[in-house]
């Protein structure tokens, strides 16, 4: 007991003095300039200096579906309207084979399906860390989905994209129209 509070009491007065032999050492300017490195703070770049992703050499697309979803107080999907729907030539997110409470369903030369997060579905995070983060269900929201028309460089020959819910039931479906969202 005694060695601890003496030692808790020399600790401090110890590592002021390594402190003061690396600054007479000369070795503090090189550990100060890894400090600062560590210490910066990440580059804020403006939106309009982002370079987009380049565009593939091939023909690879991805479809951007804009859809409004309103829902019940209890989370039941009511109504799906199609805002918008754009082909472009792009990269895709990798989602092929991902789970999630939505399934989003491909139909072309084979059925592909992969999941995504229910839009309607919002994490709420408390202030104390002890309480578990908790979610609410909106009831009208606009959402972006990317889907990817390919996989591995391979054209998908997707006709038509359906989402399903967390419980199976189809919400959504609509066949792809390329001439009519800008696609080959």
């Amino acid at each position: 007991m005694i060695k601890r509070v003496a030692w808790s009491r020399l600790l401090p007065a110890i590592l002021v003095a390594l402190a003061g032999l690396c600054l007479l050492a000369g070795c503090s300017s090189q550990e100060e300039a890894q400090a600062q490195v560590r210490l910066q703070r990440p580059t804020v770049v403006p939106a309009k200096a982002l370079t987009p992703a380049p565009t593939p050499r091939d023909r690879r697309e991805v479809a951007i579906l804009t859809l409004h979803i309103k829902a019940s107080a209890e989370g039941k999907v009511e109504a799906v309207e199609l805002v918008e729907g754009k082909i472009v030539r792009s990269y895709a997110p990798n989602v092929l084979g991902l789970r999630g409470p939505w399934t989003v369903e491909l139909t072309g030369t084979d059925t592909i399906r992969f999941g995504t997060l229910n839009p309607l579905y919002v994490r709420v995070y408390g202030d104390e860390e002890k309480v578990p983060h908790t979610g609410l269900i909106t009831r009208e929201v606009t959402w972006k989905l990317v889907v990817p028309l390919y996989d591995g460089g391979r054209d998908l020959k997707v006709i038509r994209i359906k989402i399903y819910d967390q419980d199976g039931n189809p919400i959504f479906s609509t066949p792809v129209e390329r001439e009519k969202w800008g696609g080959r």
